[in-house]
């Protein structure tokens, strides 16, 4: 027989946002739409601007504000978190040398300017289809100041089998089982899929797992973009 408890007392280490809750600030809609927008432009943006200016207030700002793939645009990262300054200098000289040769490989026509563009056209797709994602990956249904406890971040958390092949392009080493991960941190990814199975046939009640899982991207976004739109009703 399986089980799994959902009574554990223990609250969730990962801070949450609010978009379909009912008692969400403004419109829910257009935070999901901000969300992707930011994931999409302001990102590679700011990694852009890290890579070729060394002021020290825009360096800050960039170690705050944007060098975390988080869709909370609210977050700001505190300024005693763990970081490896070496490494940190290493990949800021790399990305910098990488910028730099592009530039002048553009200004002395060795590339065309087109590489530029297509490098960045490229990036942004590859942010936004993040984006979307990471926005598949939650249900958004709690208030955002609320320290979710062990089983209100797993019912806020997403499955999407989906098609072995196709979802595993968009969702990659195990991250379309994140409400599993959810119940099992420690697990490997490449047995996510394998537990999923297993508690779908196992359990003599797999109702409240059936509430975690998402027939594909588009069913989970759907779902969050109408809760979104009811909750600000």
């Amino acid at each position: 027989m399986t089980t799994i408890n959902l009574m554990s007392t223990a609250p969730a280490k990962t801070g949450n946002i609010s978009l379909c809750h009912p008692q969400t600030d403004g419109d829910g809609r257009l935070r999901v739409a901000v969300v992707c927008f930011a994931a999409t432009f302001y990102r590679p943006l700011s990694g852009t601007y890290a890579a070729v200016l060394s002021d020290p207030p825009l360096r800050k700002f960039i170690w705050e504000r944007a060098s975390s793939l988080t869709i909370d645009m609210n977050y700001k990262r505190a300024e005693n978190a763990i970081r490896n300054d070496k490494n940190w200098r290493l990949q800021e000289f790399a990305t910098f040398l990488f910028a730099a040769i592009m530039v002048a490989c553009i200004a002395l026509d060795i590339l065309p300017y087109r590489a530029l563009v297509l490098w960045y056209v490229i990036g942004m797709f590859i942010f936004f289809l993040n984006s979307l994602r990471t926005l598949a990956a939650h249900a958004y249904r709690n208030p955002g100041e609320h320290k979710m406890e062990f089983a209100e971040q797993y019912l806020d958390s997403i499955n999407v089998p989906g098609n072995l092949f196709i979802t595993g392009l968009w969702a990659p080493v195990g991250l379309r089982y994140h409400a599993t991960h959810h119940l099992f941190m420690s697990m490997p990814y490449h047995n996510l899929g394998k537990a999923q199975r297993r508690l779908m046939n196992g359990l003599s009640d797999n109702t409240l797992y059936l509430q975690t899982v998402r027939k594909g991207l588009w069913d989970a976004l759907r779902r969050i973009w109408s809760e979104a739109s009811t909750a600000t009703r």
